[in-house]
């Protein structure tokens, strides 16, 4: 027997595991969203527990975040929003919502960061170490592409193209700064422009 072999064994039922839960997870969250609407504070928070609770199960253990991971993904964030505002502003069209901070936009707001928290320790704190065994490089797309693939039985395969290129960027800060703290802000900051870019 190789000296190993059972640790990749194992990290691979892990990954295998993670897919399966995380399929699962994605059933019962378009459940919800059929009965409770896609925006959803109940079910987002709903859907956000099954991630954290999925990511826990398969190994993930949170880091306190260091200050530069978090500035990293700030900056990261902000280039996401970036892309879509300067699309809009070559096409004449710059869409943009006051901002007021009223109980359901605080109640949605905290539901947003918690789904992208908790897709962060799936996506970039389980699933792109595990599949970064095929290669850095195949696990970050192939985590990306699977993210794409998150979003599609909510927004349609429109989104598809540009959650995963998202994905490839929310991965190359994962790799870039080691930890999970990065991509999960700049996810934060990215979904919560949709309030303002709408």
């Amino acid at each position: 027997m190789i000296r190993g072999a059972a640790p990749t064994r194992v990290a691979a039922a892990q990954t295998a595991a993670a897919l399966l839960g995380l399929a699962g997870a994605i059933v019962l969250r378009a459940a919800a969203a059929t009965a409770l609407g896609t925006s959803s504070v109940p079910a987002g928070l709903g859907f956000a527990a099954m991630l954290l609770l999925l990511a826990v199960a398969a190994g993930w253990r949170p880091a306190p975040p260091r200050p530069r991971d978090a500035a990293a993904g700030l900056a990261g964030g902000l280039v996401l929003v970036a892309l879509p505002v300067a699309a809009a502003r070559i096409h004449g069209t710059m869409p943009l919502t006051a901002l007021y901070l009223t109980g359901p936009v605080l109640a949605w707001a905290a539901a947003v960061a918690a789904v992208g928290v908790a897709e962060e320790a799936v996506f970039r704190g389980v699933l792109q170490p595990g599949l970064a065994r095929l290669g850095v490089l195949q696990g970050v797309l192939l985590t990306a592409a699977l993210f794409g693939l998150l979003h599609v039985p909510f927004y349609g395969w429109g989104a598809f193209p540009v959650d995963a290129a998202a994905g490839v960027w929310l991965g190359w800060l994962r790799q870039a700064t080691g930890s999970v703290a990065a991509p999960a802000v700049a996810h934060v900051v990215a979904d919560w422009s949709t309030w303002l870019l709408r």
